[in-house]
């Protein structure tokens, strides 16, 4: 399985301190990329790096800020893999309930904070005439939700942008793809329970997935680095289901 190996490749991966970004990150440095992590929180960059060492390179950057994520881009020389992961859940319920205020904060970075890293990424990509985008989207994205109305929206979003740039950007050599993860053993998806009845609502999104159990975050990673490698050379717009069945 040589296609999976990235030697010499390097990945940009935002959202890189927690969750799926973070899982995501050692999955791409066991496959041997060199790392670009970004995340607004130092802390937590400062816990990944420890790991990984010399493979990775961190920015302290809120990709909701196009100028941070420009000047950021400006120290990074190539971009072969470029991973969206930063994202927030948004608050639960449906959109006839949500604060406008609140739908803009979870576009603002579900959406806007990829298309800000998109736009940084792309010229270089274009330069080295080829490159990977692997965006992180949601089985939400894909069918309605009134558990998590905002996430959806923004991440229908997402699905359309992915389908939108891999078509604008395949002449350039450039693959545009999505992950969609269904519910995932992470600190966002215990977020989005109810509080009053966290252990309940938990058991009912595991009795949705055929599977009958969560997904883990590594699960996710592996699915990130088939889409950013050689092995998936001839995929782009795809939206790849990790979910345990549940879309079946």
């Amino acid at each position: 399985m040589n296609d999976l190996l990235l030697g010499g490749q390097t990945a940009v991966v935002t959202g890189a301190g927690s969750g799926l970004g973070r899982a995501s990150a050692y999955a791409l440095a066991q496959a041997g990329a060199r790392l670009v992590l970004l995340d607004r929180d130092a802390a937590a960059l400062g816990e990944i790096s420890k790991d990984l060492g010399s493979a990775a390179a961190c920015h302290v950057v809120d990709v909701t800020d196009a100028s941070a994520v420009d000047t950021a881009f400006a120290d990074i020389p190539v971009c072969d893999i470029l991973v969206n992961s930063a994202g927030i859940e948004g608050p639960r319920g449906g959109l006839e309930i949500c604060a406008p205020a609140d739908l803009r904060r979870v576009m603002d970075i579900n959406l806007f904070g990829g298309l800000n890293c998109i736009q940084a990424a792309v010229p270089k990509m274009k330069a080295a005439g080829k490159g990977a985008i692997v965006n992180i989207a949601s089985t939400a994205g894909l069918v309605g939700s009134a558990r998590l109305g905002a996430y959806g929206v923004s991440k229908a979003a997402v699905v359309s942008m992915t389908r939108s740039l891999a078509i604008s950007l395949a002449p350039s050599g450039i693959r545009v793809n999505a992950v969609c993860p269904g519910s995932i053993d992470s600190p966002m998806f215990d977020r989005t329970l109810d509080a009053a009845s966290a252990e309940a609502d938990r058991a009912h999104m595991i009795s949705i997935h055929p599977l009958g159990r969560l997904g883990q975050p590594e699960e996710v990673a592996q699915a990130v680095v088939y889409l950013a490698s050689p092995a998936s050379s001839y995929c782009t717009g795809v939206m790849l289901p990790v979910d345990g069945g549940r879309l079946a």
